[in-house]
């Protein structure tokens, strides 16, 4: 079974698609992956998206701190179905979403095209985006985190006030009376 690929990515946009007197308003996303993952990403490869908010550093020390974001889960889950190679320093990928409850349909994420690290193209794909990549725009650029802390949104600090309990699911020390 292929293993899923979570990319981690700041939400550069929404864009509502469809029929305008659907019942259900679907969405297009745009994201700017920021964080390098786990493995390159391919064509066909399953992905679910997780969203980065940065954090502010509590570091008093004389070196500048990595950068700090807390990971929001979203609710895209799905497969690149498709590139799209419009810039000359990235690629988007276009990822169709097969949850159903979700209201957006397709997410767009921009890589910083690194061959071998960030995206996995065939090598005919590779060819045709290397003769190509002088001729396209450089209207932005992606950059990439290379040493972040990434805070997942699902975990529990000690002490954290969440309406009752300790973070070991206690409710603290009994207190009997004599």
């Amino acid at each position: 079974m292929e293993r899923t690929i979570v990319i981690h990515a700041k939400e550069r946009g929404v864009a509502p698609i469809g029929e305008p007197r659907c019942a259900r308003l679907l969405e297009v996303v745009s994201y700017d992956m920021v964080i390098t993952p786990a493995r390159p990403i391919k064509i066909g490869q399953r992905v679910s998206i997780s969203r980065l908010e940065r954090t502010p550093n509590r570091y008093d020390g004389p070196f500048t701190p990595p950068p700090q974001y807390e990971s929001c889960r979203t609710d895209v889950q799905g497969r690149v179905t498709g590139i799209r190679a419009l810039e000359r320093h990235f690629t988007e990928l276009i990822v169709r979403n097969e949850n159903p409850q979700s209201l957006v349909a397709v997410a767009c994420v921009s890589v910083p095209h690194i061959q071998g690290i960030t995206i996995e193209l065939e090598s005919w794909r590779w060819i045709f985006r290397t003769v190509m990549a002088p001729f396209l725009p450089s209207t932005r650029r992606v950059a990439i985190e290379w040493d972040p802390v990434v805070i997942p949104d699902d975990i529990r600090w000690d002490g954290e006030d969440d309406g009752g309990g300790l973070a070991d699911g206690t409710d603290g020390p009994a207190h009997g009376g004599s």
